[in-house]
């Protein structure tokens, strides 16, 4: 069976519901203490985003600030494809390779370096 997307009754998240999905859990971080979080998984990047269809084979990272905006920790060669499928921005990228520009080296440091510029607190 097969459903027109015209007459369909079934409801696909909207931008609004997906920016109050993360306001919903900024609000619960403040609550909780909790100064950031660092989520990884399809289905997590799914319910935050509506980001769907990526490969699993390297960690991308949903990085969401007690305050501010949520954005990815993504490879490289993710990036394009990322910022096709959502609007949640890529903050950092990662890459296993050099390139022509200095570029963070694994995955942990992108999302360390990011964490870092995101958290100093102003002199």
């Amino acid at each position: 069976m097969t459903e027109n997307p015209a007459t369909s009754k079934l409801a696909f998240p909207s931008d609004a519901d997906y920016r109050n999905r993360i306001e919903r859990a900024q609000a619960a971080m403040k609550k909780r203490g909790i100064d950031v979080l660092a989520l990884a998984g399809i289905d997590i990047h799914r319910f935050f985003t509506g980001l769907n269809g990526l490969p699993v084979t390297r960690p991308i990272w949903l990085v969401i600030p007690q305050d501010g905006k949520a954005g990815f920790v993504s490879p490289g060669s993710e990036v394009k494809e990322i910022r096709a499928r959502c609007g949640t921005p890529v903050a950092a990228k990662w890459v296993e390779w050099k390139e022509p520009v200095p570029a963070p080296m694994t995955h942990q440091d992108a999302l360390a370096k990011h964490l870092e510029r995101s958290h100093r607190t102003p002199a």
